[in-house]
Protein backbone atom coordinates (compact mmCIF):
# COMPACT_ATOMS: atom_id res chain seq x y z
CA UNK A 1 0.00 0.00 0.00
CA UNK A 2 2.87 2.50 -0.31
CA UNK A 3 2.14 5.80 -2.06
CA UNK A 4 4.75 8.09 -3.57
CA UNK A 5 3.41 11.60 -3.80
CA UNK A 6 3.51 13.85 -6.83
CA UNK A 7 1.76 17.21 -7.14
CA UNK A 8 -1.81 16.45 -8.26
CA UNK A 9 -3.31 18.40 -11.12
CA UNK A 10 -6.67 20.12 -11.16
CA UNK A 11 -9.42 17.93 -12.58
CA UNK A 12 -10.63 19.14 -15.95
CA UNK A 13 -13.29 17.96 -18.35
CA UNK A 14 -10.86 18.57 -21.20
CA UNK A 15 -8.05 15.99 -21.40
CA UNK A 16 -4.62 17.43 -20.69
CA UNK A 17 -2.00 17.65 -23.41
CA UNK A 18 -0.04 14.82 -21.76
CA UNK A 19 -3.15 12.63 -21.71
CA UNK A 20 -4.01 13.34 -25.38
CA UNK A 21 -0.53 12.86 -26.77
CA UNK A 22 1.21 9.54 -27.21
CA UNK A 23 3.79 9.09 -24.43
CA UNK A 24 7.37 9.22 -25.62
CA UNK A 25 9.02 8.16 -22.38
CA UNK A 26 9.34 4.37 -22.00
CA UNK A 27 8.84 4.71 -18.23
CA UNK A 28 5.46 6.40 -18.64
CA UNK A 29 4.55 3.88 -21.35
CA UNK A 30 5.30 1.06 -18.91
CA UNK A 31 3.22 2.70 -16.19
CA UNK A 32 0.23 3.03 -18.52
CA UNK A 33 0.56 -0.56 -19.63
CA UNK A 34 0.63 -1.84 -16.05
CA UNK A 35 -2.31 0.37 -15.13
CA UNK A 36 -4.45 -1.08 -17.89
CA UNK A 37 -3.63 -4.64 -16.80
CA UNK A 38 -4.14 -4.05 -13.03
CA UNK A 39 -0.49 -4.71 -12.25
CA UNK A 40 0.68 -1.43 -10.71
CA UNK A 41 2.53 -1.37 -7.40
CA UNK A 42 1.13 0.78 -4.61
CA UNK A 43 3.96 3.32 -4.78
CA UNK A 44 3.09 3.90 -8.45
CA UNK A 45 -0.34 5.40 -7.64
CA UNK A 46 -0.65 8.79 -5.91
CA UNK A 47 -3.98 9.65 -4.27
CA UNK A 48 -2.61 12.23 -1.86
CA UNK A 49 -1.75 11.85 1.83
CA UNK A 50 -3.52 9.29 3.95
CA UNK A 51 -6.09 10.98 6.22
CA UNK A 52 -5.23 10.89 9.92
CA UNK A 53 -8.56 10.22 11.70
CA UNK A 54 -8.72 9.10 15.36
CA UNK A 55 -11.57 6.64 15.94
CA UNK A 56 -13.06 4.65 18.79
CA UNK A 57 -13.03 0.86 18.43
CA UNK A 58 -16.84 0.79 18.43
CA UNK A 59 -16.86 2.98 15.28
CA UNK A 60 -15.15 0.32 13.18
CA UNK A 61 -18.25 -1.83 12.49
CA UNK A 62 -20.12 1.18 11.08
CA UNK A 63 -17.10 2.15 9.01
CA UNK A 64 -16.83 -1.39 7.68
CA UNK A 65 -20.51 -1.39 6.70
CA UNK A 66 -20.16 1.99 4.98
CA UNK A 67 -17.15 0.83 3.00
CA UNK A 68 -18.96 -2.32 1.97
CA UNK A 69 -21.85 -0.30 0.56
CA UNK A 70 -19.68 1.83 -1.73
CA UNK A 71 -17.22 -0.83 -2.97
CA UNK A 72 -17.73 -2.42 -6.38
CA UNK A 73 -15.25 -4.89 -7.98
CA UNK A 74 -16.31 -3.74 -11.46
CA UNK A 75 -14.95 -0.20 -10.95
CA UNK A 76 -11.75 0.81 -12.75
CA UNK A 77 -10.73 4.13 -11.18
CA UNK A 78 -7.13 4.28 -12.43
CA UNK A 79 -7.96 3.17 -15.96
CA UNK A 80 -10.95 5.54 -16.13
CA UNK A 81 -8.89 8.49 -14.93
CA UNK A 82 -6.27 7.77 -17.59
CA UNK A 83 -8.80 7.44 -20.38
CA UNK A 84 -10.62 10.62 -19.33
CA UNK A 85 -7.42 12.65 -19.06
CA UNK A 86 -7.85 13.20 -15.32
CA UNK A 87 -4.62 11.47 -14.27
CA UNK A 88 -1.10 12.83 -14.46
CA UNK A 89 1.47 10.26 -15.58
CA UNK A 90 5.01 10.76 -14.34
CA UNK A 91 8.04 8.56 -14.78
CA UNK A 92 7.46 6.79 -11.47
CA UNK A 93 3.83 7.27 -10.49
CA UNK A 94 0.33 8.12 -11.70
CA UNK A 95 -1.37 10.95 -9.80
CA UNK A 96 -5.15 10.67 -9.57
CA UNK A 97 -7.51 13.61 -8.89
CA UNK A 98 -7.23 14.35 -5.16
CA UNK A 99 -10.08 13.35 -2.87
CA UNK A 100 -10.77 15.58 0.14
CA UNK A 101 -9.21 14.65 3.47
CA UNK A 102 -11.51 12.65 5.71
CA UNK A 103 -12.84 13.66 9.12
CA UNK A 104 -14.62 10.95 11.08
CA UNK A 105 -15.70 7.46 10.05
CA UNK A 106 -18.34 8.79 7.63
CA UNK A 107 -15.73 10.99 6.01
CA UNK A 108 -13.47 7.99 5.38
CA UNK A 109 -16.29 6.19 3.57
CA UNK A 110 -17.07 9.35 1.57
CA UNK A 111 -13.41 9.69 0.57
CA UNK A 112 -13.36 6.07 -0.56
CA UNK A 113 -16.57 6.55 -2.54
CA UNK A 114 -15.16 9.58 -4.35
CA UNK A 115 -12.11 7.55 -5.32
CA UNK A 116 -14.33 4.85 -6.85
CA UNK A 117 -12.84 1.99 -4.86
CA UNK A 118 -13.14 -1.61 -5.96
CA UNK A 119 -12.63 -3.11 -2.51
CA UNK A 120 -11.54 -2.01 0.97
CA UNK A 121 -10.07 -3.50 4.10
CA UNK A 122 -9.51 -2.40 7.68
CA UNK A 123 -6.42 -3.59 9.56
CA UNK A 124 -5.37 -3.02 13.17
CA UNK A 125 -2.10 -3.22 15.06
CA UNK A 126 -1.76 -2.21 18.69
CA UNK A 127 -3.66 1.03 19.17
CA UNK A 128 -3.70 1.92 15.47
CA UNK A 129 -5.96 1.10 12.53
CA UNK A 130 -5.55 1.60 8.80
CA UNK A 131 -8.01 1.64 5.90
CA UNK A 132 -6.75 0.55 2.49
CA UNK A 133 -8.61 0.79 -0.79
CA UNK A 134 -8.14 -1.25 -3.93
CA UNK A 135 -8.01 1.12 -6.88
CA UNK A 136 -5.64 -0.80 -9.13
CA UNK A 137 -3.17 -1.74 -6.45
CA UNK A 138 -4.07 -1.40 -2.77
CA UNK A 139 -3.33 2.05 -1.32
CA UNK A 140 -3.78 3.40 2.18
CA UNK A 141 -6.40 6.16 2.39
CA UNK A 142 -6.92 6.66 6.14
CA UNK A 143 -5.34 5.69 9.42
CA UNK A 144 -5.06 6.79 13.01
CA UNK A 145 -5.24 5.88 16.63
CA UNK A 146 -7.98 3.87 18.27
CA UNK A 147 -8.88 6.42 20.94
CA UNK A 148 -8.09 5.59 24.56
CA UNK A 149 -6.41 2.30 23.70
CA UNK A 150 -2.86 1.83 24.97
CA UNK A 151 -0.53 0.34 22.35
CA UNK A 152 1.47 -1.87 24.70
CA UNK A 153 -1.31 -3.47 26.74
CA UNK A 154 -4.51 -2.82 24.81
CA UNK A 155 -6.02 -1.24 27.91
CA UNK A 156 -8.18 1.85 28.27
CA UNK A 157 -5.47 4.35 29.18
CA UNK A 158 -7.70 6.75 31.11
CA UNK A 159 -8.96 3.95 33.34
CA UNK A 160 -5.41 3.00 34.18
CA UNK A 161 -4.26 6.56 34.87
CA UNK A 162 -7.23 7.60 36.97
CA UNK A 163 -8.06 4.23 38.53
CA UNK A 164 -11.69 5.22 37.93
CA UNK A 165 -14.84 3.32 37.08
CA UNK A 166 -14.29 3.28 33.31
CA UNK A 167 -15.15 0.36 31.09
CA UNK A 168 -11.95 -1.64 30.76
CA UNK A 169 -11.51 -1.82 26.99
CA UNK A 170 -9.09 -4.23 25.40
CA UNK A 171 -8.53 -4.75 21.72
CA UNK A 172 -9.05 -8.47 22.34
CA UNK A 173 -12.57 -7.76 23.58
CA UNK A 174 -13.41 -6.35 20.16
CA UNK A 175 -11.71 -9.08 18.12
CA UNK A 176 -9.20 -6.49 16.93
CA UNK A 177 -5.82 -7.93 17.90
CA UNK A 178 -4.02 -8.36 14.60
CA UNK A 179 -7.38 -8.55 12.86
CA UNK A 180 -7.88 -8.06 9.14
CA UNK A 181 -11.45 -6.85 8.88
CA UNK A 182 -11.98 -7.37 5.18
CA UNK A 183 -15.27 -6.20 3.72
CA UNK A 184 -18.00 -8.73 4.38
CA UNK A 185 -16.28 -10.35 7.34
CA UNK A 186 -18.30 -10.58 10.54
CA UNK A 187 -17.28 -8.15 13.25
CA UNK A 188 -18.95 -9.06 16.57
CA UNK A 189 -17.79 -6.62 19.27
CA UNK A 190 -17.90 -8.02 22.77
CA UNK A 191 -18.75 -5.73 25.67
CA UNK A 192 -16.11 -5.76 28.38
CA UNK A 193 -17.06 -5.67 32.03
CA UNK A 194 -15.31 -3.10 34.24
CA UNK A 195 -12.74 -4.90 36.39
CA UNK A 196 -12.02 -4.14 39.97
CA UNK A 197 -9.23 -1.66 40.55
CA UNK A 198 -7.14 -4.32 42.25
CA UNK A 199 -7.48 -6.60 39.24
CA UNK A 200 -6.29 -3.82 36.96
CA UNK A 201 -3.15 -3.25 39.00
CA UNK A 202 -2.28 -6.96 39.12
CA UNK A 203 -2.96 -7.37 35.39
CA UNK A 204 -0.70 -4.49 34.44
CA UNK A 205 2.17 -5.74 36.56
CA UNK A 206 1.85 -9.40 35.58
CA UNK A 207 1.42 -9.12 31.81
CA UNK A 208 4.78 -8.64 30.02
CA UNK A 209 4.81 -6.82 26.69
CA UNK A 210 3.93 -9.25 23.91
CA UNK A 211 5.65 -7.33 21.15
CA UNK A 212 8.28 -4.92 22.49
CA UNK A 213 9.71 -4.11 19.06
CA UNK A 214 6.34 -3.42 17.45
CA UNK A 215 5.22 -1.44 20.49
CA UNK A 216 8.41 0.65 20.38
CA UNK A 217 7.93 1.35 16.67
CA UNK A 218 4.27 2.32 17.25
CA UNK A 219 5.28 4.72 20.02
CA UNK A 220 7.95 6.25 17.78
CA UNK A 221 5.47 6.72 14.94
CA UNK A 222 3.00 8.42 17.29
CA UNK A 223 5.73 10.82 18.44
CA UNK A 224 6.84 11.69 14.92
CA UNK A 225 3.27 12.24 13.73
CA UNK A 226 2.48 14.46 16.72
CA UNK A 227 5.55 16.59 15.96
CA UNK A 228 4.75 16.64 12.25
CA UNK A 229 1.07 17.47 12.78
CA UNK A 230 -0.15 14.86 10.30
CA UNK A 231 -0.06 11.14 9.58
CA UNK A 232 3.00 9.75 7.88
CA UNK A 233 2.40 8.39 4.42
CA UNK A 234 3.20 4.74 3.98
CA UNK A 235 6.34 5.40 1.86
CA UNK A 236 7.58 7.82 4.54
CA UNK A 237 6.99 5.23 7.24
CA UNK A 238 8.64 2.49 5.18
CA UNK A 239 11.73 4.65 4.77
CA UNK A 240 11.90 5.75 8.40
CA UNK A 241 11.25 2.30 9.83
CA UNK A 242 13.93 0.46 7.85
CA UNK A 243 16.67 2.84 6.68
CA UNK A 244 19.40 4.56 8.66
CA UNK A 245 20.19 8.29 8.32
CA UNK A 246 23.15 7.55 6.04
CA UNK A 247 20.89 5.54 3.70
CA UNK A 248 18.36 8.37 3.62
CA UNK A 249 21.06 10.96 2.93
CA UNK A 250 22.29 8.85 0.01
CA UNK A 251 18.76 8.51 -1.34
CA UNK A 252 18.27 12.28 -1.19
CA UNK A 253 21.49 12.72 -3.16
CA UNK A 254 20.51 10.04 -5.68
CA UNK A 255 17.15 11.71 -6.27
CA UNK A 256 18.60 15.08 -7.25
CA UNK A 257 17.96 15.87 -10.89
CA UNK A 258 16.06 12.63 -11.55
CA UNK A 259 12.50 13.91 -11.27
CA UNK A 260 11.70 11.44 -8.49
CA UNK A 261 11.86 11.89 -4.74
CA UNK A 262 14.14 10.00 -2.32
CA UNK A 263 11.27 7.70 -1.34
CA UNK A 264 11.64 6.04 -4.73
CA UNK A 265 14.96 4.64 -3.49
CA UNK A 266 13.70 3.69 -0.02
CA UNK A 267 10.05 2.60 -0.10
CA UNK A 268 8.19 -0.27 -1.69
CA UNK A 269 8.97 -3.91 -2.33
CA UNK A 270 11.76 -3.04 -4.77
CA UNK A 271 13.76 -1.79 -1.79
CA UNK A 272 12.90 -4.55 0.69
CA UNK A 273 15.82 -6.84 1.50
CA UNK A 274 15.84 -9.20 4.45
CA UNK A 275 19.53 -9.42 5.32
CA UNK A 276 20.26 -5.65 5.26
CA UNK A 277 17.06 -5.14 7.30
CA UNK A 278 18.28 -7.64 9.91
CA UNK A 279 21.60 -5.79 10.25
CA UNK A 280 19.83 -2.45 10.63
CA UNK A 281 17.45 -3.87 13.25
CA UNK A 282 20.42 -5.22 15.17
CA UNK A 283 21.99 -1.76 15.19
CA UNK A 284 18.74 0.00 16.07
CA UNK A 285 17.51 -2.25 18.86
CA UNK A 286 20.68 -3.72 20.36
CA UNK A 287 22.85 -2.39 23.14
CA UNK A 288 26.49 -3.06 23.96
CA UNK A 289 28.88 -5.42 22.21
CA UNK A 290 27.87 -8.01 19.63
CA UNK A 291 28.60 -11.66 20.43
CA UNK A 292 28.82 -13.91 17.38
CA UNK A 293 28.22 -17.66 17.34
CA UNK A 294 31.58 -19.32 16.55
CA UNK A 295 31.95 -20.46 12.94
CA UNK A 296 33.01 -24.00 13.82
CA UNK A 297 32.82 -27.39 12.13
CA UNK A 298 29.55 -28.51 13.69
CA UNK A 299 26.53 -29.16 11.50
CA UNK A 300 23.93 -26.47 10.82
CA UNK A 301 21.43 -28.38 12.97
CA UNK A 302 23.86 -28.42 15.90
CA UNK A 303 24.75 -24.74 15.59
CA UNK A 304 21.10 -23.70 15.23
CA UNK A 305 20.39 -25.88 18.25
CA UNK A 306 22.89 -23.83 20.27
CA UNK A 307 21.05 -20.63 19.39
CA UNK A 308 17.67 -22.24 20.07
CA UNK A 309 18.88 -23.26 23.54
CA UNK A 310 20.02 -19.69 24.25
CA UNK A 311 16.64 -18.27 23.12
CA UNK A 312 14.65 -20.79 25.15
CA UNK A 313 16.77 -20.53 28.31
CA UNK A 314 15.12 -19.31 31.50
CA UNK A 315 15.54 -15.56 31.88
CA UNK A 316 16.91 -15.12 28.36
CA UNK A 317 16.84 -11.54 27.06
CA UNK A 318 18.38 -9.86 24.05
CA UNK A 319 18.20 -9.52 20.29
CA UNK A 320 19.44 -12.36 18.11
CA UNK A 321 20.23 -11.93 14.41
CA UNK A 322 20.06 -15.17 12.42
CA UNK A 323 21.04 -15.62 8.78
CA UNK A 324 20.69 -18.68 6.61
CA UNK A 325 22.79 -18.91 3.46
CA UNK A 326 24.68 -16.07 1.87
CA UNK A 327 21.45 -14.46 0.66
CA UNK A 328 18.57 -16.80 1.56
CA UNK A 329 17.13 -15.10 4.64
CA UNK A 330 18.08 -12.96 7.61
CA UNK A 331 15.84 -11.98 10.53
CA UNK A 332 15.90 -10.94 14.17
CA UNK A 333 14.42 -12.47 17.32
CA UNK A 334 13.90 -10.29 20.40
CA UNK A 335 13.57 -12.33 23.59
CA UNK A 336 12.24 -10.87 26.82
CA UNK A 337 10.10 -12.14 29.72
CA UNK A 338 9.70 -15.58 28.16
CA UNK A 339 8.36 -14.12 24.92
CA UNK A 340 10.00 -14.04 21.48
CA UNK A 341 9.20 -11.62 18.66
CA UNK A 342 10.42 -12.07 15.09
CA UNK A 343 10.96 -9.01 12.92
CA UNK A 344 11.96 -9.26 9.27
CA UNK A 345 11.42 -8.11 5.72
CA UNK A 346 11.23 -10.20 2.56
CA UNK A 347 12.70 -9.25 -0.81
CA UNK A 348 11.01 -9.73 -4.16
CA UNK A 349 7.83 -8.76 -5.94
CA UNK A 350 5.73 -10.92 -3.60
CA UNK A 351 7.79 -9.96 -0.56
CA UNK A 352 7.07 -7.75 2.43
CA UNK A 353 8.53 -4.48 3.66
CA UNK A 354 9.62 -4.09 7.25
CA UNK A 355 6.75 -1.64 7.81
CA UNK A 356 4.25 -4.28 6.67
CA UNK A 357 5.89 -6.90 8.88
CA UNK A 358 5.71 -4.57 11.88
CA UNK A 359 1.95 -4.28 11.37
CA UNK A 360 1.52 -8.07 11.57
CA UNK A 361 0.75 -9.98 14.76
CA UNK A 362 1.79 -13.29 13.16
CA UNK A 363 5.36 -13.34 14.49
CA UNK A 364 4.84 -13.27 18.26
CA UNK A 365 5.60 -16.46 20.20
CA UNK A 366 6.81 -17.80 23.47
CA UNK A 367 10.57 -18.22 23.57
CA UNK A 368 10.09 -21.99 23.85
CA UNK A 369 8.01 -22.03 20.66
CA UNK A 370 10.68 -20.20 18.67
CA UNK A 371 13.37 -22.49 20.03
CA UNK A 372 11.39 -25.53 18.89
CA UNK A 373 10.70 -24.06 15.44
CA UNK A 374 14.39 -23.29 14.99
CA UNK A 375 15.40 -26.84 15.87
CA UNK A 376 12.80 -28.19 13.45
CA UNK A 377 14.12 -26.16 10.51
CA UNK A 378 16.69 -28.86 9.81
CA UNK A 379 14.46 -31.80 10.72
CA UNK A 380 13.05 -33.88 7.84
CA UNK A 381 9.28 -33.86 7.99
CA UNK A 382 9.21 -30.81 10.26
CA UNK A 383 10.96 -28.11 8.25
CA UNK A 384 7.96 -27.01 6.17
CA UNK A 385 5.80 -26.33 9.22
CA UNK A 386 8.67 -24.61 11.01
CA UNK A 387 9.36 -22.32 8.06
CA UNK A 388 5.67 -21.48 7.74
CA UNK A 389 5.49 -20.58 11.43
CA UNK A 390 8.62 -18.43 11.47
CA UNK A 391 8.51 -16.86 8.01
CA UNK A 392 5.00 -17.32 6.67
CA UNK A 393 6.50 -19.27 3.76
CA UNK A 394 9.61 -21.17 2.75
CA UNK A 395 13.22 -20.02 2.42
CA UNK A 396 14.51 -23.30 1.04
CA UNK A 397 12.83 -23.12 -2.36
CA UNK A 398 10.36 -25.83 -1.45
CA UNK A 399 13.16 -28.18 -0.46
CA UNK A 400 15.37 -27.43 -3.45
CA UNK A 401 18.00 -25.86 -1.17
CA UNK A 402 17.71 -27.67 2.19
CA UNK A 403 18.32 -25.52 5.25
CA UNK A 404 20.54 -28.25 6.69
CA UNK A 405 23.00 -27.55 3.86
CA UNK A 406 22.98 -23.74 4.14
CA UNK A 407 25.59 -21.58 5.78
CA UNK A 408 24.42 -20.25 9.15
CA UNK A 409 25.38 -17.07 10.97
CA UNK A 410 24.11 -15.87 14.34
CA UNK A 411 24.95 -12.98 16.63
CA UNK A 412 23.49 -11.55 19.81
CA UNK A 413 23.29 -8.20 21.63
CA UNK A 414 21.68 -7.06 24.86
CA UNK A 415 18.52 -4.94 24.91
CA UNK A 416 18.69 -1.29 26.02
CA UNK A 417 17.16 -0.26 29.32
CA UNK A 418 14.71 2.00 27.46
CA UNK A 419 13.87 0.27 24.19
CA UNK A 420 10.98 2.62 23.23
CA UNK A 421 13.11 5.68 23.98
CA UNK A 422 16.04 4.37 21.93
CA UNK A 423 13.83 3.49 18.94
CA UNK A 424 11.97 6.81 19.09
CA UNK A 425 15.20 8.82 19.22
CA UNK A 426 16.73 7.07 16.23
CA UNK A 427 13.56 7.12 14.13
CA UNK A 428 13.11 10.85 14.82
CA UNK A 429 16.64 11.36 13.48
CA UNK A 430 15.73 9.42 10.34
CA UNK A 431 12.59 11.53 9.87
CA UNK A 432 14.63 14.70 10.20
CA UNK A 433 17.12 13.46 7.60
CA UNK A 434 14.18 12.89 5.26
CA UNK A 435 13.14 16.51 5.83
CA UNK A 436 10.13 15.70 8.03
CA UNK A 437 10.39 18.29 10.80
Amino acid sequence: MPIEHATPTTTSAEPTQSARSTPKDPLTDALRDRAMTDSLSAHEVDVGPSSNVPLRPDELPGLQAGLERISAPSKRPVQDALQQGEATVGQRSIALPPAPAATGADGIAERAEQMGVRDTKIETSGNRYAVSARLNPWVRIAEGRLAEIDAASGHNSRARRQNADWTFIRLADHNLVGADLAVGQAWPPVAAAPPAAADMDVDEEAAPPQAPVRDAYAAARDTIEEELGRALTEPEWEAISDFEPADITQAVANAQGTGVGPLHFLAGLDNASCIPTSHRLMALIGSGDTAALPDDDRSVAQRVGTVAAAIGADGAAGIFRLQFGGSDHGFTVVVQNGRAELTQSFAGGDGETLATNLASADFQFTAAQVAEHLRNLSAPGETDDAQQALFGGSIDGGGASPIAAMAFISERRALPADLPGQVTGQLRARAARLGLQ
